[in-house]
């Protein structure tokens, strides 16, 4: 009975406030791993599959790492210890964001937009545009033919009123 309350007590954070700011911080750095993700898979290519990767990697490493020490030191009541700890994260998210974390703002400045498919026009649209293509046509259609009928055609050839052609230059 005695070792069921020492495990519940290991895994109670009752009296370590510094813990649950490292939860605050674990679920908002998923949700931008997770966002991050959705916009460099838009490249389709491998350098931002390999620029992805090294982010994720060094963020998960960082929220093992904390959680890890922030555990231990709240196991054995060293609160104003973990507090202290709990600011480091914040030089190295300084130097994070300085040495990877501006090449993947960068990426997500440059992503390509998403691409919507041509299906995604409804019928009814289409069925506008064909109207309205079809009107189109029947205007321009009436004014090509009374344009080509009302031009007046000369039939005779008079062929009198030129001039001679050139073969004989000596006369200059």
């Amino acid at each position: 009975m005695d070792e069921v309350n020492n495990t519940i007590d290991l895994l109670s954070m009752n009296m370590c406030s510094p813990m649950i700011i490292y939860i605050v911080i674990s679920i908002i750095t998923i949700i931008s791993l997770y966002i991050s993700r959705g916009t460099l898979k838009r490249y389709n290519n491998q350098k931002m599959e390999n620029l992805y990767n090294l982010h994720a990697w060094y963020e998960i490493k960082l929220l093992i790492f904390m959680g890890v020490i922030l555990y231990g030191l709240c196991q054995y009541n060293q609160v104003n210890l973990a507090w202290i700890f709990l600011l480091f994260p914040i030089l190295y998210l300084i130097l994070k964001n300085t040495f990877i974390f501006g090449f993947v703002s960068m990426a997500h400045q440059n992503a390509p937009r998403e691409v919507k498919p041509i299906f995604a026009v409804s019928q009814q649209a289409q069925q506008s545009m064909l109207q309205e293509a079809q009107k189109q046509q029947q205007i321009l259609q009436p004014q090509s033919q009374t344009q080509t009928t009302n031009m007046p055609v000369n039939k005779e050839l008079n062929l009198t009123g030129y001039n001679p052609p050139l073969n004989n230059l000596s006369t200059f």
